[in-house]
């Protein structure tokens, strides 16, 4: 299941930051998980399909897009959770200083 960090409190120190970067990483990579489940989700609803569906398949294809859009976003191809901690990483900075 995917884990969603909380907001952390502003870094005193180098490692604190550090930390708190690998968790903005983290989150980024989750958020870019959702949004690609969320994505699959929304291309399966094909209202022209004439294939019928029971709840466990429903479940069964919800869990694979959770897990497909979990490699995808570890794996950085879209580029999503990459381009949102790059522009959240100076912000987090500029509060060290």
């Amino acid at each position: 299941m995917l884990k969603i960090a909380t907001a952390a409190p502003q870094a005193d120190s180098a490692a604190e930051l550090t930390v708190q970067k690998k968790r903005l990483k983290e989150s980024c990579q989750n958020f870019e998980a959702i949004m690609m489940s969320n994505l699959l989700k929304e291309m399966r609803q094909n209202p022209l399909s004439c294939e019928s569906t029971d709840q466990g398949r429903e479940i069964y294809q919800g869990m694979m897009d959770e897990s497909v859009a979990g490699t995808l976003s570890l794996k950085g191809d879209m580029g999503l959770g990459e381009s949102l901690y790059r522009q959240l990483v100076p912000l987090m900075e500029s509060k060290v200083k």
